[in-house]
């Protein structure tokens, strides 16, 4: 039971509840509820604060009442079932102890005006079972990968003379034919790379107009592979 567990509206009238005695002189019909700020200016607290009490009077109503002193309808419903509702008239005491620890009202005390008996009345509690989500064990082995430098390809020697040779072969069959002794009168041109009379002489060897090409493209282009992209782009080298 929680302290701010309160039913408001209900209305349980007294008429037969709280039975009038006869001594009060009212009459049924002339009877009116009482408010909730009526009782709770009504309240009598002890001095520690812990035990709240009040006097039943003609006109109040379990709804009001359990609204006056934050208490759930339903447990003065309870205790009014157990005790015998025809007993309780106007001017039975109710004590509403307070547990310290949760601060809610523990126990419920009835003393009878008449016969001044008192009965305790101890109040369940609303329990609230919480289930706290737990994750599944789960136990997560992170894969090993075993990390391969990636293979680099290593340029030789042999590779660069092949790439070189070849473009060196592709420049020959565009200027000569591949012959060593293919010559061009119009610009005195010789041999398989038709080099100038400058380079190589009309008639050298094989051998001398092989070093002659060589030296001559080392020292324009750099290379076989940059002469043959200048022949692609001019036409010649």
């Amino acid at each position: 039971m929680k302290l701010n567990k309160i039913i408001l509206g209900t209305s349980f009238a007294l008429a037969s509840l709280f039975a009038v005695t006869a001594n009060n002189g009212v009459e049924a019909s002339t009877w009116s509820a009482r408010s909730t700020s009526e009782v709770v200016a009504d309240l009598e607290t002890s001095v520690d604060g812990s035990t709240t009490s009040y006097t039943i009077q003609y006109g109040d109503t379990l709804g009001v009442i359990a609204s006056a002193v934050s208490v759930d309808l339903n447990d003065l419903v309870a205790i009014n079932d157990i005790q015998n509702a025809n007993l309780i008239f106007p001017g039975t005491k109710l004590s509403f102890v307070t547990d310290e620890a949760t601060g809610e009202v523990a126990e419920v005390t009835v003393e009878d005006s008449t016969t001044e008996e008192a009965t305790t009345y101890d109040v369940a509690e609303e329990v609230v079972t919480e289930t706290a989500y737990v994750a599944p064990a789960e136990t997560y082995a992170a894969e090993e990968t075993t990390y391969t430098a990636p293979v680099e390809e290593t340029t030789t020697t042999t590779t660069t003379a092949v790439s070189s040779n070849a473009a060196k072969e592709i420049i020959a069959q565009r200027e000569s034919g591949g012959s060593y002794t293919a010559y061009n009168a119009a610009g005195g041109y010789y041999g398989r790379y038709q080099l100038n009379p400058s380079l190589v002489a009309y008639g050298a060897s094989p051998a001398e107009q092989e070093a002659a090409a060589d030296a001559y493209v080392a020292e324009r282009y750099g290379s076989w592979e940059a002469a043959l992209a200048f022949w692609n782009a001019n036409g010649s080298y």
